[in-house]
């Protein structure tokens, strides 16, 4: 795909990417924060406290900008210097890794967002120690009672399926 292209071309379309990237994970985080607000806030909430919730949305985004951009950053400097070495086997393999990474990372912030979600409905509080205390914990008591209470196989094929139809958008938009 890249033969005709020179390190700079290259850079700049990695660049873009990145950029989408950035934007389409900035989207999810919102949208995910926006639902939260919406489900769990009390009715007539925008109407009340609209001002404080275009700041607290807008603080939202940037701490959202923080986590991206720790992700980005490897991604950047590894086809940084994947440019700046003339070799196009390593700039292959380099985008390779940061469409992998890109895609890996986005999953795992869409599920901490989801596994956030699922601890705010039970514990009424966001994810904290407890949620870590799992591993300390008699860990296979605990998992026991959580497929009691949920329904561990459906959430986990809806998960699967998940995974398929965030791989389709996720490699159209920034993996071409």
């Amino acid at each position: 795909m890249f033969n005709k292209l020179t390190r700079t071309d290259v850079m700049i379309y990695s660049v873009v990417k990145l950029v989408l990237f950035y934007f389409l994970m900035l989207l999810v985080m919102g949208a995910f924060r926006a639902f939260f607000t919406f489900y769990f806030g009390a009715n007539g909430l925008w109407a009340e406290y609209s001002n404080d919730l275009v700041r607290a949305f807008i603080l939202g985004l940037r701490y959202d900008t923080v986590v991206i951009s720790y992700l980005i950053a490897p991604i950047f400097l590894l086809l940084s210097f994947a440019a700046l070495i003339k070799s196009r086997i390593l700039m292959s393999i380099s985008l390779f890794l940061s469409h992998k990474w890109a895609y890996l990372f986005s999953l795992m912030i869409i599920l901490l967002l989801i596994s956030d979600m699922a601890f705010y409905t039970y514990f009424q509080d966001h994810l904290n120690i407890l949620f870590f205390g799992l591993f300390e914990d008699d860990t296979k008591a605990v998992l026991i009672g959580i497929q009691k209470n949920y329904p561990l196989e459906i959430a986990l094929a809806i998960l699967f399926v998940f995974f398929i139809f965030w791989y389709l958008p996720f490699f159209k938009i920034i993996a071409r």
